[in-house]
């Protein structure tokens, strides 16, 4: 069945520092599911605002019309899940919005700043299903942050609710792709991603977590160690808690052996840390101003530094962070850096990781998929 038109016509937009980011022409036709593909900033994430008339066009025009030729209302749901909840309180939430409990039974009685960004994700994916009024869903990256497990879940439960509530998602991920009516990808692909040096063989530990039970862990110099857990298993809330940042009913106890200035946290979602005009500034604010330009060729966005970082895709941003932090630093950590990224993009911050690590320096990152464990040569498991 293919009852849903997906039409873009010349459309540009304009952004406060004048910048002026254009979209391919699109007419794409689907039932239940079409997917969005491209790298990251090639625009993916502004079709979907634009369908749901968060960004306006300077030029041309957008529709998502039915059969009959009628525009369809639609919901858009953010890559970011905080982003797409309105009080504090799982309960008041699906009071909001009339949604029935029962789906979502273990989360009843907790407040959503009490969630791990994946749990977040998932709930909010799973309430906007059921949103009333709503004819087409505009789903961004509605796997990012989602463990492998819960992934296959959630993916087969969107395909299971399509077929009354249709969707768009944008995405890197593969689980919908068997699923999809129609891909349209956006942007060039890259013909070739960067070759990653081998790294020293991984030793893997398992610790059986119970109630965030104390973790004996020790990052040397060099070395790339990966915290691997589900969703809800505690990542985020150890990362957190050596940074020093208090959390309600967790207490940390750690020592450094770097001092403060040479030590940098990368939480969930640094793309929202933005506040700066211009890219170089935005860089500077971690190393200087004399290493700015340095951050720059690493990136390959020379010519780029007077561009606003809103200008950026949420992970061209999160990129921009990474990059600066490993320029500014000799110890970081990284909540989930792998996230949402495309295959180029993944390869990309690995191949700069390993430099920094090769160079003696070090990395202790967060993943709850098995694949982002790959890089690292040293594994830690939360059970």
């Amino acid at each position: 069945m293919a009852g849903i038109t997906l039409s873009v016509e010349d459309a540009s937009f304009s952004f406060s520092d004048g910048q002026i980011t254009s979209l391919p022409n699109i007419n794409a036709s689907f039932g239940r599911i079409l997917l969005v593909k491209g790298v990251i900033g090639s625009g993916k994430t502004l079709l979907l605002k634009a369908l749901a008339n968060i960004y306006q066009p300077k030029t041309g025009k957008l529709a998502l019309l039915d059969a009959a030729g009628e525009k369809l209302p639609s919901c858009f749901i953010n890559s970011q899940p905080e982003f797409n909840f309105i009080t504090n309180s799982v309960k008041d939430e699906l009071d909001l919005v009339g949604a029935d409990k029962t789906p979502f039974a273990e989360y009843v009685g907790r407040g959503i700043n009490e969630l791990s960004g994946g749990e977040q994700k998932k709930l909010a994916v799973r309430i906007a299903m059921q949103l009333p009024n709503t004819s087409v869903l505009l789903l961004d990256e509605p796997l990012d942050m989602v463990d492998d497990v819960e992934s296959e879940l959630l993916a087969s439960y969107i395909y299971e609710v399509s077929k009354n509530k249709p969707v768009i998602i944008a995405t890197h991920d593969k689980h919908f792709d068997k699923m999809a009516d129609e891909i349209i990808t956006l942007g060039d692909t890259p013909q070739t991603n960067p070759i990653l040096p081998a790294r020293q063989r991984r030793c893997i530990t398992e610790l059986a977590l119970v109630s965030l039970a104390p973790i004996a862990l020790s990052v040397g110099n060099g070395e790339l160690v990966c915290i691997y857990g589900r969703n809800g298993s505690g990542k985020t809330l150890f990362v957190k808690g050596i940074a020093g940042i208090g959390i309600r009913g967790y207490k940390s106890s750690h020592e450094w052996f770097v001092p403060r200035g040479e030590r940098g946290f990368c939480l969930q979602f640094p793309e929202q840390m933005a506040f700066h005009n211009t890219i170089t500034e935005e860089i500077a604010d971690w190393t200087g101003i004399n290493r700015a330009s340095e951050v720059l060729d690493m990136l390959g966005w020379q010519g780029r530094g007077n561009v606003s970082p809103f200008a950026l895709s949420d992970g061209e941003r999160r990129i921009m962070f990474m990059f600066a932090m490993l320029a500014a630093k000799h110890v970081c950590v990284f909540d989930e850096p792998f996230a949402g990224f495309d295959a180029h993009s993944r390869a990309v911050v690995a191949s700069r990781f390993y430099d920094f690590c090769n160079a003696g320096d070090s990395i202790l990152y967060t993943a709850n998929r098995r694949a982002d464990t790959f890089y690292a040569n040293k594994i830690i498991e939360l059970k």
